[in-house]
């Protein structure tokens, strides 16, 4: 599999489900028709995606959308949200994490944001699609699943870029005006 290959079976999950447990089921099922290749190669391209999102700015960009209550599995989750909004819009978000102010469903987040704490997008699932076909494909239980495709992931460590306090409204708002705009007009 080929980095254009793993993304055309995101954006084909997309455009071929109704949501987030059907495009899970759907990518499962997708890589289990192949090889065991594909599916450690899809492990690969999604952990270095993964790697890409890890940064300050898409941290803090997840901490204004929660209106400050975030964790870590939350920012682990949002950032697999992200890779399955496909390349193009994953693309213009690592570059300019402040651009999540132009997506719908992050629109519709901020309208909800002044009477309860969001729930920011997230998907979860989307962890265990390669488990799950590496699984199906060989017969495998989850230690040896793990074993196998762990091999491929590099350790986090810390965020990549300039770190920053969260809380520190005037600070986040210089970092992501038009997002600490659009969340925090209506509180």
């Amino acid at each position: 599999m080929e980095i254009n290959e793993f993304w055309d079976l995101i954006e084909r999950s997309r455009a071929v489900t109704s949501d987030l447990q059907a495009r899970t089921v759907w990518l499962e099922e997708r890589l289990a028709e192949g090889s065991v290749d594909d599916v450690l190669d899809f492990s690969m391209f999604k952990h270095q995606l993964d790697l890409r999102t890890f940064t300050w700015s898409l941290w803090g960009a997840t901490s204004v959308m929660a209106n400050g209550f975030y964790s870590d599995a939350s920012f682990d989750y949002f950032r697999e949200w992200l890779i399955g909004l496909g390349r193009d819009v994953y693309e213009r978000v690592v570059d300019d994490p402040d651009s999540l102010a132009d997506l719908a469903e992050v629109q519709e987040l901020a309208a909800k944001s002044g009477t309860v704490i969001p729930d920011i997008p997230e998907w979860e699932d989307l962890v265990m699609v390669p488990y799950n076909a590496y699984e199906a494909i060989t017969g495998a239980d989850d230690v040896d699943a793990e074993d196998a495709l762990d091999q491929y992931n590099e350790l986090w460590g810390e965020p990549r870029g300039d770190g920053w306090d969260f809380r520190d409204k005037e600070e986040t708002r210089r970092r992501l005006p038009r997002l600490y705009a659009l969340f925090n007009e209506n509180s």
